[in-house]
């Protein structure tokens, strides 16, 4: 996500480039960014556009950072400290007041 959040829309390969200039020693595969990707997707962080005729997919963030890290923080706070049984109440309320993007995302 920090790859997306930095240089906004791109896709599949650049955000592989990117990874592998930051992590140099990792062996990452192209499938294994674009499968990140496509769950990252399906959980409402990035939306695929396709650009003109091209088959390749633009990942677009649709959370903004600091939405995204408060939301990741109360959801590991509210497992850790509570625990299953009260903590999806407790979450849904605390989360009532972030933006309506936010909740969509949940």
């Amino acid at each position: 996500m920090l790859c997306v959040w930095r240089h906004g829309a791109n896709t599949s390969y650049a955000i592989h480039r990117e990874v592998l200039s930051l992590h140099p020693s990792s062996s990452l595969a192209l499938t294994t960014i674009t499968t990140y990707l496509s769950r990252l997707v399906d959980k409402g962080y990035l939306r695929a556009e396709r650009r003109g005729s091209s088959t390749l997919l633009t990942y677009v963030p649709t959370v903004a950072f600091p939405d995204s890290l408060r939301r990741e923080t109360l959801r590991f706070c509210v497992d850790y400290f509570v625990g299953d049984s009260l903590s999806r109440q407790i979450l849904n309320d605390a989360l009532s007041t972030l933006p309506v993007e936010m909740e969509t995302v949940l």
